[in-house]
C-alpha cells in the first residue's frame, strides 16, 4: 500500500526531539482557545483586549485595570509583538494565514519570481516558541466571515492543547507548503486564540463542528447594566434602557435572540438628538436589514404599527412613517390586476433632524407600550414642559386658531 506523501514523511523519518518545558510551567499558562460570540454592538472586540491583557500579565495583576490603562497596556503588547490581530472575511486564505508563495518583482521589474512568505500565525507562534516564559496570543476577528477549514488546514489539529508542543500527546506536521521532515511544525503552548463572532451573520451551529470542539465558546448578549453604568443616572438614562429592552423583546419574538441590538450603540447617547441619531445610523439599517422588505415587522419593532391600508398607525409621531398608494392616484388609471399599495418610509422630519426636543421625546416615548400616566410623568422629565396630551390640545386650538 502507497501513503499519502505526508503520512509516509511522518511515519517514516526520525521524530524531532520532544519540547521541554520548564517546571513552573503549569496549569495557569494552558493554552486557550476562545471565541467570544454575540449580536452586534455587543462588545466582543472590546472584550478581547481586556482578556487579551489578562493572558499576558495575570488576571490577578488587571482585575482592577481601568480601560484606558487596559488600552494602553495591549498597545505596549502589540509593540511587543506578543500580539497580533487579524480579520477573516470571505478572500482571506491559508496562504495569509500560514503560509504561501508570494509574486515578487524582479529589480528590472519585468521579471517575476515567486518567494515563500509566512503567515500572521506562523509568525507568531515561531516568536512564541523562541520565548516559552511569555504569553503571546493571536486575536481573530469575525473568525465566522472565513472559510475556517480552508484557512486553518492542519492546523485544525495542531491547536489542540494536548498536541501542542511539549504536551503529552505533541505532534509536528509538515505544512502544505514546506513538507520537508526537517520544516515540520507545531504549535507553542503559549500561544493563545482568541475569536470573535457575530452571530447575525452566522449562527454556531453552521460552524464546523472540529472547530468547535478545539475552542470554548463564550456568550456576550445585550446588558442594560452596561448602559446604566455608561450613561449619567436620570430621565435620559431611563428611556434609553426602556427602548433598549423593549426593542430586542420584539426582535427575539419576531426574530430570534441572535438578531439583538448590542448595548455598545447606545453607550455615547448624551440627548434626545444623539439618540435619535443612533436609530437613524444604527438601529434602523441593522432591522432593515433583518426584516429585509418587510416593513410591517419593522414598525412592530419601532412601536408604529399601521392598519393593513396604511391609514392609521399607533403612534401619531412615528419614526417610520406609513402611507396609501391607491392605484389610480399614482397611475393615473385603475384596473383590477394593480391594488392599492402601503408605502413605508422613515419620517422625514425624524430622518433629517428637524424635530423639537418635545416631538423627540414624543417620537421615543410612543415606541413604548407605557401607561399614560407613566407616559406624561417621563415626557415632563425629558422635556421640562407639559403633559404631550396638553401639547396636542394646544397645537389643536392653535390650528384652529389660524383658520
Amino acid at each position: 500500500m502507497t501513503l499519502p506523501h505526508q503520512l509516509h514523511e511522518l511515519w517514516s523519518e526520525e521524530p524531532r526531539p520532544k519540547l521541554q518545558l520548564d517546571d513552573d510551567f503549569g496549569e495557569e499558562t494552558t493554552p486557550q482557545n476562545i471565541i467570544l460570540y454575540g449580536p452586534p454592538g455587543t462588545g466582543k472586540t472590546y472584550a478581547t483586549f481586556r482578556r487579551c491583557v489578562e493572558i499576558c500579565d495575570g488576571k490577578e495583576n488587571t482585575e482592577d485595570m481601568l480601560d484606558e490603562e487596559v488600552h494602553r497596556r495591549y498597545r505596549e503588547l502589540v509593540t511587543e509583538k506578543r500580539v497580533e490581530f487579524v480579520t477573516f472575511h470571505q478572500s482571506y486564505g491559508y496562504e495569509e494565514f500560514v503560509e504561501g508563495l508570494r509574486p515578487v518583482l524582479g529589480d528590472t521589474g519585468d521579471n517575476v519570481r515567486y518567494e515563500m512568505h509566512e503567515g500572521v500565525f506562523k509568525r507568531i507562534a515561531l516568536r512564541a516558541e523562541k520565548a516559552l516564559d511569555n504569553q503571546y496570543v493571536l486575536i481573530i476577528d469575525e473568525i465566522n466571515r472565513g472559510n475556517v477549514s480552508k484557512i486553518l488546514g492542519e492546523l485544525i489539529t495542531l491547536l489542540e492543547p494536548d498536541k501542542r508542543l511539549g504536551a503529552e500527546n505533541e505532534l509536528r506536521l509538515p505544512l502544505s507548503y514546506s513538507p520537508e521532515p526537517e520544516e515540520r511544525f507545531g504549535v507553542p503552548p503559549n500561544l493563545h486564540i482568541l475569536g470573535t463572532m457575530n452571530t447575525a451573520d452566522r449562527s454556531i451551529a453552521l460552524m464546523d463542528v472540529a472547530l468547535r470542539r478545539r475552542f470554548t465558546f463564550e456568550e456576550l448578549m445585550p446588558d442594560e447594566k452596561v448602559i446604566r453604568d455608561e450613561l449619567d443616572d436620570g430621565p435620559l438614562c431611563k428611556l434609553v434602557v426602556e427602548l433598549f429592552d423593549t426593542l430586542n423583546k420584539r426582535i427575539r419574538f419576531l426574530y430570534d435572540r441572535d438578531h439583538q441590538l448590542g448595548h455598545a450603540y447606545f453607550l455615547g447617547v448624551k440627548d434626545l438628538e444623539s439618540l435619535r441619531l443612533v436609530f437613524v445610523n444604527r438601529v434602523i439599517p441593522l432591522l432593515q436589514e433583518y426584516f429585509y422588505g418587510d416593513w410591517h415587522k419593522i414598525c412592530a419593532v419601532l412601536g408604529c404599527r399601521c392598519s393593513e391600508d396604511g391609514k392609521k398607525q399607533d403612534n401619531d409621531k412615528p419614526i417610520v412613517k406609513a402611507s396609501q398608494l391607491e392605484g389610480m392616484e399614482t397611475l393615473g388609471f385603475g384596473h383590477d390586476e394593480y391594488e392599492d399599495q402601503v408605502d413605508f418610509g422613515i419620517t422625514p422630519d425624524f430622518q433629517n433632524g428637524e424635530m423639537s426636543k418635545e416631538d423627540l421625546a414624543r417620537t421615543f416615548l410612543g415606541v413604548l407600550r407605557i401607561d399614560k400616566a407613566e407616559l406624561e410623568r417621563l415626557y415632563g422629565e425629558l422635556t421640562g414642559s407639559e403633559s404631550p396630551s396638553d401639547t396636542d390640545e394646544s397645537d389643536e386650538e392653535e390650528a384652529e386658531n389660524n383658520q
